[in-house]
């Protein structure tokens, strides 16, 4: 089972790395999808925060961490984070008290917006697609997001602010894009969503729980709103146990090495901004590394979203 293979040592040292070597060259800031922990203990959430928001102290590891101390600005937890601290079949029951201390603005929040040189407001919004899955049933167990009344929540918050020049980023954990069986969204709660994309101009939407990066523009293709424009970037598995670490050739599956995204919005002439996504995997060489192809097959046109769009 991916999901619960728990943080490789590693794959958290190279991370940093990363990040750090990152934020040397230009202003990096960290943003959470979700899954913090793998079964939503109260020492796992501790050991998230510690990691992210400054170092782990040993015996976790060497002093190893992200030293991002607002990175619940930009975070959301997972379907993993509303487990009751107990593995396997004994996810059901309500989640302990770090998911509300850590994530005090559920079951959404509204960020204040960063001004960019250009004019342009930077919105994040949060919400919690594990809102309303109750701690007993399919959806629990199927890792079904349901969350439909608080996005009509969500939409009558947004009503009381201008969208006119602001660039909106949601962040969920559940992807709108995969349909499958398990980990998708309810109908309800979909149709509800993309409601409030339409209405409230938000583009973009960064997601995770599928533990496979994707990136796709989907208002083009999608039946339910043609001819609006909207962007998913997933994110995949970050500081999970290397697959080459693990014998089962089930869980070394291509789509299970850590990988990660970044995002990047710059101005082009004539007032626009454009947003980007590269990915990069976490390599056997022990470093995320550029595959030269950052699509991995999927449609290059979802590299980049442009503002202002016509709607």
């Amino acid at each position: 089972m991916p999901g619960w293979r728990g943080h490789d040592d590693d794959a958290l040292a190279r991370l940093v790395d990363f990040f750090e070597d990152l934020n040397e060259r230009e202003p990096a800031e960290l943003i959470v999808t979700g899954d913090i922990t793998a079964w939503g203990k109260d020492s796992e959430f501790d050991v998230a925060n510690a990691f992210l928001g400054n170092q782990l102290p040993p015996p976790f590891s060497s002093m190893v961490g992200l030293s991002s101390a607002d990175w619940k600005k930009r975070a959301i937890p997972g379907n993993h984070d509303h487990w009751p601290g107990h593995p396997l079949f004994l996810m059901m029951g309500g989640p302990v008290r770090s998911l509300k201390h850590h994530f005090p603005w559920l079951p959404y929040f509204i960020g204040l917006p960063i001004q960019l040189t250009s004019g342009h407001n930077l919105r994040f919004i949060g919400l919690n697609t594990d809102a309303e899955v109750s701690p007993v049933g399919l959806d629990r167990i199927f890792a079904r997001g349901r969350f439909h009344y608080n996005v009509v929540k969500l939409s009558q918050e947004l009503e009381a602010i201008d969208h006119t020049n602001e660039i909106r980023v949601l962040l969920i954990h559940h992807s709108p894009e995969h349909n499958g069986f398990t980990r998708r969204i309810r109908s309800l709660s979909r149709s509800n969503l993309f409601n409030l994309l339409q209405k409230h101009k938000i583009h973009v939407i960064l997601t995770g729980h599928i533990h496979d990066n994707h990136l796709l523009e989907f208002g083009t293709i999608s039946t339910t709103y043609p001819g609006t424009l909207m962007f998913e970037a997933r994110c995949g598995t970050t500081t999970q146990i290397q697959s080459s670490k693990l014998r089962n050739p089930v869980l070394n599956a291509s789509n299970h090495v850590n990988r990660l995204l970044v995002h990047r919005l710059e101005e082009m002439d004539g007032g626009q901004i454009v947003w980007s996504s590269k990915l990069y995997i976490l390599g056997v060489t022990g470093t995320f590394y550029d595959p030269g192809d950052p699509y991995m097959g999927l449609r290059t046109q979802a590299s980049t979203i442009v503002w202002p769009h016509q709607w």
